[in-house]
């Protein structure tokens, strides 16, 4: 008996282990398709489902869950942008105040 993770290639990114479901050939040829707890199965508080060859385990996207990991992603990079844009901004400031015309030129002067 194989476990559904290993059969199906494992879960994607942001994966919905509460709605999988397991597509089945019937003997007669109709397709059977059964809710599975892969969730459950992954902590070990649901028995394995027994997999045989053609069935396919249907594994949705959690689009929430896509949603929300899209979202901390683009704060954490707009807030690392945000500091480095005022780490160099800083910088520059420091050292244009500290620069010292060549002989001959003198600073702009400010009104």
């Amino acid at each position: 008996m194989r476990s559904p993770r290993g059969t199906s290639g494992g879960a994607n990114r942001s994966p919905d282990l509460r709605h999988a479901q397991l597509v089945q050939t019937l003997d007669d040829g109709r397709e059977e398709a059964v809710a599975i707890p892969v969730n459950l199965i992954l902590m070990c508080r649901a028995p394995y489902v027994a997999l045989k060859d053609g069935d396919i385990l249907y594994v949705p996207t959690n689009y929430l869950k896509l949603v929300t990991i899209q979202a901390i992603s683009d704060m954490v990079s707009l807030g690392t942008s945000f500091v480095l844009y005022r780490a160099t901004t800083s910088i520059q400031s420091l050292q244009l105040s500290k620069w010292i015309p060549p002989d001959g030129l003198e600073p702009a002067r400010r009104n």
